[in-house]
């Protein structure tokens, strides 16, 4: 799902940087959409999750880190996604979790969750 959304941004950087070719953040939307669909209706599903412990690092120098997830509840079909900006102190700079109602598939709430991030980010 991530890198549906990720590889669809770089694209779409690429295009702008090359060909000067650049696409509204709807139509970027769609595609990772699009994309995220196509993965849906494939019938082979490799599940492998293993239990991690997580230490946030922090970046150097000049460097912001943004950190985003998103949570999907299926009975009311509803997202929430948040970010976390922080620099090399820790400090937080930005912090933003956004409820999304009427999101129709899981598999969304790692591409919503990149899209705010990015969004939030500009």
């Amino acid at each position: 799902m991530f890198g549906c959304a990720l590889w669809t941004h770089w694209s779409e950087r690429n295009k702008l940087i090359h060909d000067r070719k650049q696409k509204s953040r709807k139509d970027i939307s769609y595609t990772i959409g699009w994309y995220l669909r196509e993965l849906d209706d494939t019938e082979v599903r490799m599940y492998t999750r293993s239990r991690m412990e997580a230490k946030w690092r922090p970046p150097t120098g000049l460097i912001v880190k943004i950190n985003f997830d998103g949570a999907f509840e299926k009975k009311s079909s509803r997202l929430c996604s948040g970010i976390v900006a922080r620099n090399a102190y820790g400090e937080v700079l930005v912090s933003r979790a956004i409820i999304h109602p009427n999101i129709g598939s899981p598999s969304a709430t790692e591409a919503i969750a990149y899209l705010w991030a990015v969004k939030t980010s500009t």
